[in-house]
């Protein structure tokens, strides 16, 4: 059986990954080809600076590096996939003649074959911005739909080239990496996806999309019932949620744990009087740009969702709800989705707390009737703090009976008018989800990963940065512990 890599992905740990999953095959004794079509694209999910590139960086480097370590396990690698000039000039053509708002774009197709879709989400992640100007960063576009083809064009070339009966690639949604899977579709090839596992030394293999909801769901199930010792899945998974709450980083959030920032103390005492509903956002961008991949959206908008929930909650007496958003990055290119929610807060019974209050969290959740969310892993964390929880959106915990799924507006009023008779899930059923994100993905045995961008192969740095470029980092790095 033959693998086929084709990676244009640059950046660690996932070009490490694919040379890991390489490696692995060829000690099975499979037939497997690496190809790296991500040179001379005019756009990149991932690229390099100007200032670095002047100093030396090169992501050809970083490729080198890998090429020669899996050349020296006998592991073919191709060589760079010419297109013609014709079919240049007809891709560049298609990619110019775009002319429409984010929805065209999700929709704008290559040979009948949908590359906007990719080139949407990638943009959504790259600006931050879940209802992207296309017009504003039309040049951007172009170059992306243009980059899109090109992969998608090389891509049908090494399937044709090197018949393979498995094809091998990074996360599918992305521009760069989302061709590649729809012409091994094309081609009728199985697809395998890698991605981070649940820490830094650790990656996981997709059989289906990355972020096919019932599939990952099946994977936690899966985990759970394979380790047999109750006690150790319990305090791994238990971890997690102490974990969660004090502010301690997980590997595969890419340390994006905002409570260390946020204090005790400064939650609005409960009136006894009212039900107290606290909404907590889901990242907006995180969820467009993968939106694609989802199915049975009641509420196609997470602000649609907020907006139904407020008309349904008229149904009681008294009530407050509030609205707690999403904290942020601070190195984000946009905060326009973490703004737009303050148009909510009327200064009476609905209280939106902005994206960087220091109101902690999970003193928040603590004082909530009822904690709703738009699909977020907040509400496996709420249902393990003992609180009755509803998603407005399908997740990850669809369909496991531990939230309320509501599957209209009229059930979602039932719900909201019914809830406080409901009897509390047992918590012990939100353990299996955070096994999973605690212990997901098989470890390295070739490469060895400290962060998710330093990487090595038998003590040899795997970097796009010139000698003196990496010296620097490290000392960078350093200085910021």
């Amino acid at each position: 059986m033959k693998y086929l890599f084709i990676e244009t992905v640059f950046d660690s740990p996932h070009l490490e990954t694919s040379a890991e999953i390489a490696l692995d095959l060829k000690n099975q004794r499979k037939s497997v080809n690496f190809s790296w079509i991500g040179y001379n694209l005019p756009w990149s999910d991932w690229s390099i600076s100007k200032n670095k590139i002047i100093l030396g960086a090169s992501q050809l480097k970083k490729v080198n590096l890998i090429e020669t370590i899996l050349k020296k396990n006998n592991i073919e690698c191709e060589t760079p996939i010419k297109i013609n000039k014709k079919k240049l000039l007809k891709i560049n053509s298609w990619a110019k003649k775009f002319n429409g708002n984010l929805e065209k774009l999700k929709k704008y197709k290559y040979k009948n074959i949908n590359l906007g879709i990719g080139v949407a989400s990638s943009l959504i992640s790259y600006y931050h911005q879940s209802n992207l100007d296309t017009k504003k960063y039309h040049e951007v576009v172009v170059r992306a739909l243009t980059s899109s083809a090109i992969i998608y064009e090389r891509s049908l070339l090494l399937i044709s080239k090197t018949k393979p009966k498995i094809v091998v690639t990074f996360n599918n949604r992305f521009a760069s990496s989302l061709p590649i899977v729809l012409a091994a579709k094309r081609k009728k090839i199985r697809i395998l996806r890698h991605e981070r596992g649940s820490n830094y030394n650790k990656y996981e293999i997709f059989k289906k999309d990355v972020h096919d909801l019932s599939y990952r769901s099946k994977n936690i199930k899966d985990y759970w019932l394979k380790e047999k010792n109750l006690k150790i899945k319990t305090k791994i998974a238990k971890k997690y949620f102490l974990n969660r709450r004090n502010g301690i980083p997980l590997g595969w959030d890419m340390k994006k744990n905002f409570t260390l920032k946020q204090k005790s103390g400064k939650i609005i005492p409960k009136d006894k009087n009212f039900t107290r509903i606290v909404f907590f956002t889901a990242s907006e961008d995180e969820h467009e740009s993968t939106k694609f991949q989802l199915k049975n959206l009641i509420w196609s908008t997470q602000e649609l969702a907020l907006k139904n929930l407020i008309k349904s909650l008229k149904i009681l007496k008294k009530f407050e709800l509030f609205i707690r958003v999403h904290p942020t990055h601070g190195k984000r290119k946009s905060y326009v989705d973490q703004e737009k929610w303050i148009k909510f807060n009327n200064n009476k019974n609905i209280n939106v707390i902005p994206a960087d209050s220091s109101v902690n969290s999970y003193e928040l959740l603590d004082t909530a009737d009822l904690v709703v969310t738009y699909g977020g892993n907040i509400g496996i964390e709420a249902v393990f703090w003992k609180k009755k929880v509803m998603t407005l959106r399908n997740s990850i915990y669809s369909g496991h009976g531990i939230a309320y799924e509501p599957k209209n507006f009229k059930n979602l009023k039932s719900i909201i008018k019914n809830f406080k008779k409901y009897k509390i899930i047992n918590p012990n059923r939100a353990l299996p989800f955070a096994y999973y994100f605690m212990t997901f993905g098989k470890k390295f045995k070739f490469f060895k990963c400290k962060d998710f961008d330093e990487c090595y192969y038998k003590n040899l740095p795997m970097s796009h940065l010139n000698s003196l470029l990496y010296v620097v980092k490290r000392i960078k790095k350093k200085l910021s512990r």
